[in-house]
């Protein structure tokens, strides 16, 4: 079985990007189907990250904004950048399941949404106020 990335959507790059993080995935989501040559009708299944990306933009709306009608397979793996980055491989492991034929792995976060910008995104993490 041939599994292979087929489409990269991603948001423009702004100084600032006020719509909600669920907005811009959406948006980076139909850019990647319309790369794929793919509608939303043809997904079954996503992966994304289990922490920031989830809380603000949750599969279960996603799914719905999207329109996709036959929703089989959904999960989520680890942290953050560490979660994203498996993300492919547990989308691959669906697929030779046979619990999915098409998934799309997604991550959202909109740093400059928040007082402060990038830099107080982590500014009340206590390793982070140790570390420095």
């Amino acid at each position: 079985m041939t599994i292979a990335i087929v489409g990269v959507g991603e948001t423009d790059y702004t100084f600032r990007d006020e719509r909600p993080v669920g907005a811009m995935v959406l948006d980076a989501i139909h850019r990647a189907l319309a790369d794929a040559g793919l509608r939303p009708e043809d997904v079954d299944g996503f992966v994304s990250e289990t922490y920031s990306t989830v809380r603000a933009a949750p599969v279960d709306e996603i799914s719905q904004r999207l329109g996709v009608k036959d929703r089989t397979f959904s999960a989520q793996m680890s942290l953050a950048g560490s979660g994203i980055v498996g993300a492919p491989q547990l989308a691959r492991l669906a697929i030779e399941a046979g619990l999915a034929t098409t998934v799309v792995a997604y991550f959202g976060i909109n740093l400059s949404a928040n007082s402060g910008g990038p830099y107080a995104f982590h500014a009340h993490d206590a390793s982070k106020v140790a570390f420095e």
